[in-house]
């Protein structure tokens, strides 16, 4: 049909919390993604005549379920980026004194440090709590809840995200659409590693006690 990637979408009934689904369907010889499909809930995403916001959030969902059908999944990063054969694409640690899994790609270490401010940062944490459909598969929420990629609440199509689809080895981006982000922004390395109770961790310039 001389399409680059076909997405099938589907409205079907979701359970719990869950607005939608996605992933990839089919790859080609090299690996990239070529069909997908995302499953919207009818019950859970309604547009509104009035309601600009809302509108805002279901269509930053749907960007965020298609960006799950291109490849923004683990199974996707361990296996499938190219070269993940040879180099290692993620990096098992502690971060706060508990097990953490990196994202450690080089476009997305380049703008992790670049955002943090911490020139030695290792990578950039993903989730690591919620279910197969979520933990791995997201950005973690304590160092990136701004991205669209966040497990939830996302709303920025951030230089991480664009970082992550660069990095694949499948695809172009334009890094200079990157959407800004002010968590933990030149915050330094402390508010990755340290706990969100200490100074260095953000307490009082992005938490609240």
């Amino acid at each position: 049909i001389g399409a680059d990637f076909v997405l099938f979408v589907s409205a079907g009934p979701t359970s719990g919390n869950v607005l939608a689904f996605a992933s990839t369907c089919a790859v080609d010889q090299t690996g990239r993604p070529i069909a997908g499909h995302a499953n919207f809930g009818p019950a859970a995403l309604r547009w509104s005549s009035t309601d600009a916001f809302a509108n805002a959030e279901v269509v930053t969902t749907a960007v965020h379920e298609i960006l799950h059908a291109l490849g923004f999944s683990y199974g996707f990063l361990r296996n499938s980026f190219k070269g993940a054969a040879t180099t290692s694409t993620t990096l098992s640690t502690q971060q706060r004194g508990k097990a953490a899994t990196l994202a450690v790609t080089p476009e997305v270490v380049r703008v992790a440090r670049a955002h943090f401010g911490c020139s030695n940062l290792a990578g950039l944490e993903l989730e690591d709590e919620g279910g197969s459909g979520s933990a791995l598969s997201h950005w973690e929420m304590r160092v990136a809840r701004e991205d669209i990629m966040a497990a939830s609440g996302g709303m920025k199509l951030s230089a991480f995200t664009l970082a992550y689809m660069k990095d694949s080895g499948f695809y172009d981006v334009n890094a200079s659409a990157a959407e800004p982000m002010s968590l933990g922004l030149n915050a330094g390395c402390g508010f990755v590693e340290s706990k969100c109770d200490t100074a260095a961790g953000g307490r009082d310039k992005f938490w609240c006690f």
